[in-house]
């Protein structure tokens, strides 16, 4: 291996220098770089035309064409093909790597039995293009294969079994499943040994699956690899070694908590020298299990970063018998404005909460802002109201702008400014349960100002707008309108508001029904759509129409590329009484098919929609992404914990078993079912702590992949809810009064709980001077949750980049080392320079001379090396 490597580096900044070394060992053609471009979900050998490659362990079903599968990108060689037979210790040494994830086992071919040799011509111009290597294998076992072209030389190791193997983690446990591929029947006593294969192999655990195909094991993080084994026939479950000579992501851990949080803060706004409150809700989060642990939590009030950051707070709490904390401190008087940071973090967390969870969307409220300024009070506000929050095509706006004091006179009188923009408003792409959201009420602050206008505040304080909106026709896109107000007193204080309405260009919209990457090239494929309606609109019996337009790239000398653009036969369908239909084109060529797809609504609005389909001829080896015709139907979208969840899986084939689980973090429960007249009927129980929702997966290997489908429900969440009702003693109170109030707090069933509450008392101008920053903490705990479970299977096989440790490019104070011994930054290095780099073919360091280098500066985001 390399002595030096580079590890994965996300770089931010308006420019980004970066350099690449041609080194004279290996040489580059045309300038070429290694290609370290990793397609995750097949079992292809990547080649490049210098000495770098992807190989490593490829899977194959018994009943798949025994064939090695190549892409690659300006390769054109002759490259000799020696295939031997292996055994399980050549597998496991092939699979050792050392502390830097490097193979540290040399395979050895000495009395390997050689089964064939031949040559075959290769010629790859860019990836797409695939070149098959089939090999004289007429049975099942563990085969070594050597490809040679003179400047690479390296090794593939081949799995051909008649096991499939499936692996779900299921908390502290891992869930096996075995499936023959020629019976399509699970397969009892099946081994299942768990290694891990970092210096040595070494078997960690054995078990073996039961009549229905299953087997458990604990969970360890040191399981990299599972190999399911019966009657001399072996599989390859990868676990936590998915690749080699490269970093490796370990996902398979054991199920640990993480922490949940809800803070806030009494007011959004504060001045220097104020009072400031703050509370926060603490609980250990097991996949919605929820526990109180005492241990400290650090709070850090600061603004700024790095040498600009100023704390004003950096303290550690202890939780209350509750899981909460709270605490009151004075900002200093001489607290410089600005925006500032409130943010809560467990001092005790562990690294997987760090790591393998933080991108979970769910994990609640862990950092707060707030505002620092010298301001004066409203004695007033206003506010804005529409007769309705969605209109269709050029209807006409009317709204009122209410202004009051907070004494609760109205402002009679004074000059109201009011103006009307214009933003585009995103839809979604496919069709949801929340087919059309409430997200454009908030976030939306500008757009293009399409109306302004001012009046006057009457007696009531009421100033009424009407305006039709513009009848654009031409625009085929929903709008947000933003309202917004401005009111300025005599003495100058302005306060504005703002309301966001939504604007559709028609009485209904056209989504895409259902989801999928891509289609494979080849036979007719559906594009399938449904409509959505805006109002009380028949959406059945709508005429549909279709542009079709294929685009594809185009390889050109020079290293140039060329986009061609084909215009296909229009496609035309009409709609059923769900507002559902169904367009059917031939898919015969690879590239983007692009569908632009209208209606009239019925009152002369043209509805328009352009909905995109990858067509691929690269075949992918994991599994098909939720095709119509292998699918898991649950019998509810919501249930109550406890209920028995009926579910069934409908398959275009009959007679072969599937495998089913409940899961949302991890597996719950699962069961195998035999597939009878294309359809399997199966029952899952919830448990009490189910909520706020579970997932369905089914599971089958067909002849070459593992087939899968994927549903989500509901669990009800009523029960978690704790109702609190405010009744103060009266009505209205004069300053200096004492305020008494009464706190109810009753679970779902109208019986008390004890609670512990806060109650804030805030003036209500300050919500005119910035925005309510607390939360909905209901929401932070009990919203719907993603699918995290891990999964892995025997078909997926393991990547290993051979000749370096990938290619790509490096930050400027990369550190080379030089012939001599000593390390330079690689924005040092210059051609004619000697640098030393690992040969491949001694299995040493050798000098190598600096052709030439390569430097850009690039603006945005670059992902390095990785």
């Amino acid at each position: 291996m390399p002595p030096k490597f580079f590890k994965k580096a996300l770089l931010l900044g308006s420019a980004i220098f970066f350099s690449v070394l041609f080194f004279g060992y290996g040489p580059f053609k045309d300038g070429i770089m290694a290609l370290a471009q990793r397609y995750y979900e097949d079992s292809y050998i990547y080649l490049t035309n210098d000495k770098y490659s992807r190989g490593g362990l490829i899977s194959l079903a018994l009943t798949d064409e025994p064939a090695l599968k190549l892409r690659g990108y300006e390769y054109q060689g002759n490259p000799k093909i020696t295939i031997y037979q292996a055994d399980r210790k050549i597998l496991l040494d092939f699979l050792t790597y050392d502390e830097k994830g490097g193979q540290s086992v040399k395979i050895r071919k000495n009395g390997l039995k050689k089964i064939a040799q031949f040559k075959q011509d290769v010629n790859m111009r860019y990836f797409s293009e695939e070149n098959i290597i089939s090999l004289p294998l007429e049975g099942k076992g563990v085969f070594l294969v050597n490809l040679n072209d003179g400047k690479k030389n390296f090794d593939v190791v081949v799995v051909r079994s008649d096991i499939g193997g499936l692996a779900k983690e299921a908390g502290d446990k891992l869930v096996f499943w075995a499936q023959s591929f020629t019976g399509k029947k699970s397969i009892p006593e099946v081994s299942v040994t768990l290694y891990n294969t970092k210096n040595k192999a070494k078997e960690l655990q054995k078990t073996s699956t039961g009549p229905k195909g299953t087997a458990e094991a604990n969970l360890v993080e040191a399981a990299d690899i599972a190999i399911l084994e019966k009657g001399g026939d072996l599989s390859v479950v990868p676990l936590n070694l998915t690749y080699l000579n490269e970093n490796n992501y370990r996902p398979f851990n054991p199920a640990v908590p993480y922490t949940r949080y809800f803070i806030f803060t009494d007011r959004p706004i504060y001045r220097p020298g104020d009072e400031l409150f703050f509370k926060a809700f603490v609980r250990d989060d097991l996949d919605a299990d929820y526990k109180i642990k005492d241990k400290p939590i650090n709070i850090n009030i600061y603004t700024g970063w790095e040498e600009r950051k100023v704390t004003v707070l950096d303290k550690d709490y202890r939780l209350s018998e509750y899981g909460t904390f709270s605490d009151r401190i004075h900002l200093p008087k001489d607290l410089k404005p600005g925006e500032y940071y409130l943010t809560i973090s467990d001092k005790n967390k562990n690294e997987r909460n760090d790591v393998w969870r933080w991108w979970d969307r769910d994990q609640g409220t862990s950092q707060i802002t707030f505002q620092v300024e010298y301001y004066r009070k409203p004695e007033y506000f206003i506010e804005i109201n529409a007769d309705k929050d969605e209109f269709i095509g050029s209807e006409k706006l009317e709204f009122t702008v209410h202004g009051q004091f907070f004494s609760g006179m109205p402002i009679n009188g004074g000059e109201v400014k009011y103006s009307l923009s214009k933003a585009q408003y995103y839809t979604d792409y496919f069709i949801s349960e929340d087919e059309v959201k409430d997200y454009y009420k908030y976030g939306y602050r500008w757009g293009d100002q399409i109306h302004e206008g001012k009046g006057e505040f009457d007696d009531k304080g009421i100033l009424k707008v009407s305006y039709d909106l513009p009848d654009d026709k031409k625009s085929d896109e929903a709008a947000i309108y933003i309202l917004e107000a401005e009111y300025i007193d005599q003495s100058g204080n302005p306060v504005v508001t703002r309301k966001n309405l939504i604007g559709w260009p028609g009485r209904f919209s056209i989504y895409r029904k259902g989801f999928s990457y891509g289609e494979r090239k080849g036979g007719r494929k559906e594009l399938k759509i449904k409509l959505s309606p805006h109002a009380k609109t028949e959406i059945g019996g709508v005429e549909l129409k279709a542009d079709v337009r294929l685009w594809r790239w185009r390889h050109e000398e020079n290293w140039s590329w060329k986009m061609d653009e084909l215009k296909l036969e229009s496609l035309t369908a009409k709609t059923d009484k769900n507002g559902e239909a169904a367009f059917t084109y031939d898919a015969r060529e690879a590239g983007n098919y692009e569908f632009t797809v209208t209606a009239d609504d019925g009152t002369g609005n043209m509805i328009r929609n352009v909905f995109n389909i990858w067509v691929s001829d690269m075949e992918g080896r994991y599994f098909n992404s939720f095709p119509d015709d292998f699918k898991i139907i649950a019998e509810q979208k919501q249930y109550e914990p406890g209920a028995a969840v009926g579910f069934k899986v409908a398959s275009p084939a009959n007679g072969h078993d599937v495998f089913v689980s409940l899961e949302r973090e991890w597996v719950k429960d699962y069961q195998v079912l035999r597939v009878d007249d294309y359809t399997a009927r199966g029952v899952f129980n919830l448990k009490e702590n189910s909520a706020p929702n579970l997932f369905l997966n089914a599971y089958s290997f067909s002849d070459n992949r593992l087939t899968v489908s994927e549903t989500d429900f509901t669990v009800s969440t009523e029960k978690k809810k704790i109702k609190v009702t405010l009744e103060p003693e009266k009505t209205k109170y004069g300053p200096g009064d004492d305020l008494k109030l009464k706190i109810r707090t009753k679970n779902s069933e109208g019986r008390g709980v004890p609670t512990e509450t806060a109650v804030l008392i805030v003036d209500k101008a300050i919500y005119q001077l910035a925005e309510n920053n607390i939360g909905e903490i209901f929401q932070e705990f009990w919203r719907k949750r993603s699918n995290l479970t891990n999964e892995s299977h025997s078909l997926k096989g393991i990547s290993a980049m051979t000749g370096a440790e990938g290619g790509g490019c490096f930050t400027g104070n990369t550190k080379i080392l030089m012939a001599d011994g000593t390390e330079k930054n690689i924005s040092g290095v210059k051609a004619g320079e000697y640098v030393l780099t690992y040969s491949s073919r001694e299995e040493k360091l050798v000098k190598a001379l600096v052709k030439g280098t390569h430097s850009a500066e690039v603006p945005g985001i670059l992902t390095i090396n990785g």
